[in-house]
């Protein structure tokens, strides 16, 4: 039987997002908020993902634009800046999730990419709304709080690929295979053994997590 080979998707061509996810207008009602929530409730409307408390997919993916634009906001950003990070963040992320397969050079070029176009005064390609203090904020911002658990995102939104492979030995009784309880009870005792684990982040993936085992 022949085997399907998997081939990384092309990453989209970098260019200029001001504007494209959070409008001028939607600026405005993002600047009138003054809790989390409120924040919270802005980017459910705005961005139109169908965030659902029940889905921790959904609590995951409206953290990351929520707290970018708290981190946005708490060092001055202008409106082009905020809407712009914001894409940047958004966009990355899609080439992350994009596939299973290990992409992390790639995609981390793609955002230098996208930074670089907010950064640099040649248009049409690209426009100068960050100087050389604000790429490297928001370059660590970004490598601390999104690319440093790279593989939890790429492990709660992408499809599990698995390769069951089976080895039968004349003579001897086929192995059974693991049940899904088993596997999980596994997993939760593995946790349970390491409190330090426990925290933010954690709660949040853990419920996606356990879905796999």
């Amino acid at each position: 039987m022949a085997c399907r080979r998997l081939e990384k998707p092309q990453l989209p061509e970098a260019k200029i997002c001001l504007w494209e996810d959070l409008t001028f207008s939607g600026m405005d009602k993002i600047e009138q908020t003054t809790s989390l929530d409120e924040l919270k409730e802005v980017v459910s409307e705005l961005i139109c993902d169908n965030f659902s408390s029940c889905d921790p997919r959904s609590l995951i993916l409206l953290d990351l634009y929520v707290y970018a634009l708290q981190f946005a906001r708490s060092h001055n950003f202008t409106k082009e800046q905020t809407s712009s990070f914001f894409s940047i963040i958004r966009r990355v992320h899609k080439a992350v999730t994009e596939t299973s397969l290990g992409n992390v050079d790639e995609c981390f070029e793609y955002f230098n990419q996208l930074v670089f176009c907010h950064a640099v005064r040649r248009p049409p390609f690209s426009i100068d709304l960050f100087d050389g203090a604000g790429v490297k904020l928001i370059t660590d911002y970004v490598v601390d709080t999104y690319f440093r658990h790279i593989k939890l995102y790429k492990y709660c939104f992408t499809s599990q690929i698995r390769t069951d492979l089976t080895l039968n030995y004349i003579g001897m009784p086929d192995t059974p295979p693991v049940t899904v309880s088993e596997n999980l009870a596994g997993k939760q005792d593995a946790f349970s053994n390491h409190p330090h684990l426990k925290t933010t982040i954690f709660h949040r993936f853990y419920p996606v997590l356990c879905t796999y085992f």
